[in-house]
């Protein structure tokens, strides 16, 4: 029967679920801790060359060598107060209030810039327990 698939696949689904959120935890972990030591080794090297006074230094490896240094630090504006910005540097985002939208319709009010669509129904089960 092919119910009986249907259950013995969402079975198998959620197993696989299960094993790919754990194997995602530990790779993010991994990383997290990775790119930590990452940091680190950065900032002894950063250390190093401020103590020998280098700007940049040349690491030579098998097939090319590498070059260190301090790149331009990149600019960026701060807003202490985004009240006190006058409104021609500010965004405005105009964004409807769907939910609102829908209370409007559905109390009898006719607007033509708005409509209520209902999507296609998904065929599916629930359990139910017997006796």
């Amino acid at each position: 029967m092919s119910f009986k698939s249907i259950l013995e696949n969402d079975a198998l689904i959620s197993q696989i679920r299960e094993k790919l959120t754990e194997d995602t935890t530990i790779a993010n972990n991994t990383i997290a801790a990775l790119e930590n030591e990452n940091r680190q080794h950065w900032e002894t090297i950063k250390t190093e060359m401020e103590a020998n006074g280098l700007l940049e230094d040349t690491i030579e490896g098998d097939y090319c060598d590498y070059v260190i240094y301090t790149t331009t630090g990149r600019e960026s504006v701060k807003v202490e107060n985004p009240d006190a910005v006058p409104d021609e540097f500010c965004k405005l985002e105009r964004k409807p209030k769907l939910t609102e939208i829908k209370k409007h319709i559905q109390e009898g009010n006719q607007v033509n810039w708005a409509c209520i669509e209902r999507g296609e129904g998904k065929l599916t089960y629930k359990i139910k327990k017997k006796g």
